[in-house]
């Protein structure tokens, strides 16, 4: 059974979007680990 292509392109678009956030996670975790490093040196 093929997907018809409204559902593709959904799925793709909640791909993009989950992406997204991963990065933007990830992102935010990276910062808060380099401020943490950063208020560790100067303690």
């Amino acid at each position: 059974m093929g997907a018809n292509k409204d559902d593709e392109n959904f799925i793709s678009q909640v791909r993009q979007e989950t992406y997204k956030h991963q990065h933007i996670f990830l992102g935010d975790i990276k910062f808060k680990i380099m401020n943490e490093a950063k208020i560790g040196r100067t303690i």
